[in-house]
Formats: C-alpha cells, structure tokens, sequence
C-alpha cells in the first residue's frame, strides 16, 4: 500500500480543519433568515409544498435542499444542525472530490496550493454551514468535474464517467439552478471533444457511435427539461428570477465573488486582487492558444478545464444578451469558484519550461495567502451574510428569564420585531426550548406586544415612542425593549 505524501498528509489536515469548522459553525450559528423561512414554508409544510412550489417568496425554495432539509429533521428533530446536514455532507463530498481533481490534473504541491485557496475561501465555508443549496449545489458540482476529467483524460471518453457527471449536473441544477450554465458548459466540451474524435475515426459506424454516445447526455437533458424547466417558467412568471447584476459578467459576478470572499478588507486590496485575477485569467487565455499549438502529455485536461471555463462565461453572458437575464452575483456566484482554481491548478501543471517554476511558486503563494485570509475572518458563531439573526437566541434566553420573573409568566409573549428578523425567531418558538413565544408577525416593529426586538437603526424611533431599553446586544447592535403600557393591549 502506497503511503500518502506530505502534501497528502497536509491536505487530510487541511480538510480536516475545513470540515471541523463548518460542523462547529452549523451548531453554534443562530439559524439565519433565508434558512428559517424555508424551515418554515418549504420544510414545515412537507415535502409537497417544496414540489409544487405553493408558497411565498419561491425563490428561496432551493428544491432539493428543501426536500433533503426536510428529512433530515423528520430523523434527526427540529435543530439547525439538522437541517443543515445535508449542506455538512456535501462539504466532505466536495473537499475530497476536489483534493482528488486538483491532484490528478497537477503536481502534488500545486494540488495542496489549490486545495488552500479553494476550500479555505471564507464565503464557501460560512455556505457550506449553512441550510441552503449554494453548497449542496457546490458538492455536486465538484463530483461532476471529478468524473468529467476523468472521462476526458482518455484516448477515448469514458462513457460511464461521462454519464456519472451528467447525474451529478443534474442533481445540482435542482440543489441550485444556476448549475444548468454548468450542465450546458460541460456538455458543449464533452460535445466538441467527441466531435474532434470522430473526424479521426473510421467513417463507417460514425452515425451509430454517436447516436450511442449522446444517450446520457439527451437523457439527462430531457430530464432537466420535465423538472428544471418549469421551476424555471414558475419563477420567471412569479418574478422570483428578477435578481442579479446588469452590468457585465467581470463586475457582477467575478466581482462580486471577490468583494465578498474579501470582505472587510481594504478596498486597494480588492482591486489588487481582482487584477491579480485578470492577469492569470489573461495568461490562462495565452496557455491554452499554446497547447493547441503545441500540446503535451496532461494538456488535454487542462484545454477541457478550460474549455469549460469559457463555455460557462458564454452561457452566462448569452443569456443575457438573448434573453435579459441578469449576471449571477455574490452567494449564487460561488459555483464558479471551483472552475476557475481547477483550471489554474491545471495551467500550473501545463506550463512549459521556464515558467513553470515561476508558476508554481505564485500558486503556492497565493495558497498560503488564502490560508491568512482564512485565519483572518474565521468565526464561529455568527453568519457574515445574515449577520443581523446571531443574537436571536441569546434575546430569546433573555426574553424567558423576563418571563418567569414577571407576574403571568404561564401566558405566551408577544414580540414585535424588525422585519428581517421574523423568520428565525418564527422559526425557534416552534422549538420545545421557545414554545413560550407567541406567532411573530412582520408587520413592523412597533405593533402591541408584550417586548419588541429590533436593529440598532430603530432604537431612536423607540426611544421617541418611550420604549424602555431592556438588553443590548454588541455583536449585531440590536435592542430589546419594554414598550410603555400605551403600546399593549390587555389579553
């Protein structure tokens, strides 16, 4: 039995550590906005709900997140962890089908760089931890590169492979449905690439070989067709696919993915970085014109991941010229971060001498960088995109000891609150824990009720209303309050 390198050993550590911090985080993190209301109107209400999409804001049903969510707390009860499971399970997935992608397609070292800069990026992380389908869509995808490669890294397509990445595609356009740009990249390559094999083959059986070899590809297109696509129709028609950039593929998506994998840095190094990235985007465009001039043992990877890459970017931005769509931003953009590591990993391994020693160098740089960055903003108790929900749970703590030391503490509490914050807090009062609380209603924050909850940003309005302070809270600057009696109704 072969024993495993040291950068194999430093990337069973490094994923280790990856994988710890997320369960640590999918534990002590307060269930956020966007994961409680599909808690509460795709998971609570069963699995036909999620199906139908028959609710509000659909958007934020996430298919097979919902559905998988869903079991998980049918076995595992009503917690945060259990809802988040499923996302928790896709991150092994992906740490370990990327370590095995990144060093198939380049040299061990360069491989454990890779594995830095991809899986220690903080906004991956925090998605991973959380009960949506960013990183459950993230999990697929990185299998499906897996398979993808090793179909094409062959004389001749693996035809099972092949089939294998279309399946995962196909799981990860229901967990996300940005991933069919994915699907459409993947099998423009698959198609070129065949296409290039058969004009070197014999002619006769030209016809029955390829009609024989797009079966999985047309099967998992005709299924996408009867699912996808009217998820897709649904949506557009209910105007939840109105969201997104409109000012280019560079700014909104590539832009926003740094801005926020950066977050709370310097605004000069956001720009360094995005130029940084221009740059070895540009010598990647200059790497692969080179292979196909000359080519070389292992560039045949390295022009599919490539290929990939820039079929991607065309059906991004051929939906928006075609048909008005807007350019993928922030959460929904990360998919795209495993594409662009994998291909730059593979151009390390593809460059021809001198520069890849240079090449090297910079990659491995740029992997301890990243895992300075991660030191940097790693946390384990609050969630950087909805930040506003990490103290939900100590105010509720705070809200049943005001309870039991209060004259009719057997009543249930009534909480106006912030908007935003209605659906986590709807959310844990249906846990055994907060049963106390009454239904909370996002009319507004100053409706009658017993206490009310709020952003920092309120406190000045309730101040003038003549609430009282009861708590403060330091990490999100939100305020509870005793309203005066001329705020509550008797019971």
């Amino acid at each position: 039995m072969r024993r495993p390198s040291g950068p194999g050993l430093a990337a069973v550590a490094l994923g280790a550590l990856f994988f710890a911090y997320t369960v640590i985080r999918a534990v002590r993190v307060p269930l956020t906005c966007d994961e409680a209301f599909t808690g509460n109107y795709w998971v609570d209400r069963g699995p036909l709900a999620a199906l139908t999409f028959d609710g509000p804001e659909r958007a934020n049903n996430h298919l097979l997140n919902s559905l998988l969510a869903g079991a998980s707390q049918a076995v595992f009860g009503r917690t945060p962890f259990a809802l988040r499971l499923p996302n928790l399970i896709a991150h092994a997935v992906f740490l370990i089908a990327s370590w095995r992608l990144l060093s198939r397609v380049a040299g061990r070292g360069v491989a454990l760089a890779g594995f830095a800069l991809l899986n220690g990026n903080p906004l991956l992380l925090e998605l991973f931890g959380l009960a949506r389908g960013y990183g459950l869509a993230l999990g697929f995808v990185a299998l499906a590169l897996l398979f993808a490669v090793r179909a094409l890294e062959a004389a001749e397509i693996r035809l099972r492979e092949e089939a294998a990445c279309y399946g995962l595609l196909v799981c990860g356009v229901l967990a996300q449905l940005i991933v069919l740009d994915m699907f459409a990249a993947v099998a423009a390559t698959f198609a070129v690439s065949r296409f290039v094999g058969l004009t070197r083959s014999r002619a006769e059986g030209r016809l029955r070989r390829a009609a024989r070899e797009s079966i999985p590809v047309v099967a998992a297109s005709l299924f996408l067709l009867a699912t996808a696509m009217p998820i897709i129709v649904c949506l557009r028609r209910s105007g939840a696919l109105d969201f997104g950039g409109t000012v280019g593929l560079w700014y909104d998506t590539v832009g926003s993915v740094v801005r926020i994998s950066l977050l709370n840095l310097s605004p000069s190094f956001v720009r360094a970085t995005l130029a940084a990235l221009g740059t070895a985007l540009a010598a990647l465009t200059a790497l692969a014109a080179y292979r196909l001039v000359r080519p070389k043992a292992g560039g045949r990877v390295f022009l599919a991941l490539f290929s990939i890459l820039v079929s991607l970017c065309a059906a991004v931005q051929a939906q928006h010229v075609f048909f008005g769509a807007r350019f993928p931003e922030n959460r929904i953009a990360t998919v795209f971060l495993p594409f662009v590591v994998f291909a730059l990993a593979a151009a390390c391994g593809s460059t021809p001498a001198p520069f890849d020693r240079a090449a090297r160098s910079v990659f491995g740089a740029v992997g301890l960088l990243a895992l300075a960055l991660f030191a940097r903003r790693a946390n384990l108790t609050r969630s950087d995109l909805w930040w506003f929900d990490a103290d939900n749970v100590h105010m509720l703590e705070d809200l049943d000891r005001l309870r039991v030391s209060r004259p009719g503490a057997f009543h249930s509490v009534r909480l106006s609150v912030t908007d935003s914050l209605e659906p986590s807090l709807n959310w844990y009062r249906r846990t055994e824990e907060f049963s106390f609380l009454a239904p909370v209603s996002h009319d507004g924050p100053f409706r009658a009720a017993d206490y009310t909850f709020v952003f920092g940003q309120d406190e000045v309005e309730a101040a003038r209303r003549g609430y009282r302070v009861l708590a403060r809270y330091p990490g999100t600057g939100n305020v509870l309050f005793e309203p005066p009696p001329s705020a509550r109704e008797d019971r």
